[in-house]
């Protein structure tokens, strides 16, 4: 990680959309985790 990138820190949050039959959680298929978001950054999708 760049030295400039470290010592900070991120929140993670969810979007969610309310609708007539209940919240639809928009970003559930969105990694959280740190491993998961490295994984994602390091792969050729990003």
């Amino acid at each position: 990680m760049p030295a400039k990138y470290q010592g900070i820190g991120i929140r993670i949050e969810d979007d969610i959309l309310m609708t007539k039959s209940g919240p639809e959680n928009l970003t559930e298929g969105v990694p959280k985790a740190p491993d998961a978001i490295e994984s994602v950054l390091n792969s050729s999708i990003y």
